[in-house]
């Protein structure tokens, strides 16, 4: 069979891609047609939603509204309060900070004193240090009648458990919200008991001096704290710790007078991966009364904590800002 002329298979190629075209655009075309027949077979049901939609906005608006304001009102009352409280705070710390730093040549009543530096401990203990002040009162106590010394030194170590104590609950507080851990371990330093150790109450029962170590792990694992204590002084309450802190990467060491006035939030030692550990005189007056076992308490913080000098935010607050989940 003779073969077809080159120009007769270019006209068929031509005839079949614009039949092809052709099919397209009558599909198209087609399909604005078919929506919009629906549509306005829908006519009806779609001005019912309408209506109804138009309903309940005008419904729900004024309650809208409502909730708004309220929050609105709530929000400026809180920051009202807020104002109100610190400038109460920021009038009264003056008004207990200048009698105690004031002139020097003035009669100083031990009594009077121990009472003002008693008051900034129980009001302001998470923003300033505390110690020098509660030392200073306890030392000018000593100079006055014995009895009276007695009773005011007394008072002062009291207020200082109670410091301590707020410190720890806060922590715990913290720590909870912000899901992270945090551990407390309790310390009996004497001769006169058996070395043992109770993981499950985080309970240690040890003698003094170097032979003595003890040995705690943080809770991350990452580091392990090596301490012991010796020199203990029941009569003024305080004793000579030695401590170490060994980890992968990050170490410390320490070597301090541990007293009454020491506190949590401020007397403790950071280390450069967020962990933060501290040590406190945990003395009560049967331990002061009996002299035979100093009590201790070794804290690990939760981790990342910071204290109210150096954020201005809890560790809660400063993850959900920052939108951090915890670890």
């Amino acid at each position: 069979m003779p073969a077809e002329p080159r120009g007769a298979e270019v006209a068929k190629v031509h005839r079949g891609f614009r039949a092809v075209i052709s099919g397209l655009a009558r599909k198209l075309v087609k399909q604005p047609r078919k929506a919009w027949r629906g549509l306005v077979r829908q006519k009806d049901a779609i001005d019912a939603l309408n209506k109804i939609i138009l309903t309940g906005v005008a419904v729900s608006a004024p309650f809208l509204v409502h909730i708004l304001e309220k929050r609105m009102a709530g929000t400026t009352l809180l920051s009202q309060r807020e104002l109100a409280e610190s400038e109460l705070r920021a009038t009264m710390f003056g008004d207990l900070i200048t009698p105690i730093l004031g002139a020097k040549e003035a009669p100083r009543d031990p009594e009077r004193e121990a009472l003002l530096v008693e008051l900034l401990a129980l009001n302001f203990h998470e923003h300033i240090e505390i110690k020098p002040l509660l030392e200073q009162a306890y030392e000018d106590a000593a100079s006055g009648d014995t009895a009276k010394a007695t009773r005011i030194q007394k008072a002062l170590r009291s207020v200082a458990r109670r410091v301590k104590e707020r410190q720890i609950a806060l922590l715990f507080a913290e720590a909870h919200a912000a899901h992270v851990p945090i551990e407390t371990w309790d310390v009996f330093l004497s001769d006169s008991i058996d070395r043992s150790i109770d993981p499950v109450n985080r309970r240690i029962q040890a003698g003094f001096g170097n032979s003595e170590l003890i040995r705690l792990n943080s809770p991350d694992g990452g580091h392990t704290v090596i301490f012991y204590g010796d020199e203990p002084s029941w009569d003024d309450d305080h004793i000579n710790i030695h401590l170490w802190v060994e980890g992968t990467s990050h170490e410390a060491h320490a070597d301090f007078t541990l007293s009454s006035f020491d506190f949590p939030l401020t007397d403790n030692l950071r280390l450069d991966d967020g962990n933060r550990i501290s040590c406190i005189d945990a003395n009560g007056s049967g331990e002061l009364r009996e002299k035979k076992t100093f009590r201790l308490s070794v804290i690990w913080f939760p981790k990342g904590f910071s204290t109210a000098q150096e954020r201005p935010l809890n560790l809660r607050d400063y993850q959900d800002l920052v939108g951090r989940k915890p670890n």
